[in-house]
């Protein structure tokens, strides 16, 4: 989180167990400072991810495959670049 706020990234990607801070609570932290997509990459998405609603930008379940993971990645931020310019 406090690297998100040093870099300011153009996406995050996020495990829900993570050994300082759980990756919804991480999740939260960094969109309250930066809107931003977030993909959760993780073995157990629980039932709170649907709670992030639209802030979240997608969930990738372990082991991803790494085409999947990249096309997301090029996915999300041609969508956040279209978002920006029509701002």
């Amino acid at each position: 989180v406090d690297l998100a706020r040093l870099y300011e990234p153009q996406l995050a990607i996020l495990d829900i167990q993570m050994p300082e801070m759980d990756g919804y609570t991480a999740c939260e932290k960094i969109l309250s400072q930066a809107t931003i997509p977030i993909i959760f990459l993780t073995k157990d998405p629980g039932n709170h991810l649907a709670a992030l609603g639209d802030q979240l930008g997608a969930y990738i379940p372990k082991p991803a495959q790494e085409a999947e993971l990249l096309s997301t990645i090029n996915q999300l931020l041609a969508s956040a670049e279209l978002e920006t310019c029509a701002r």
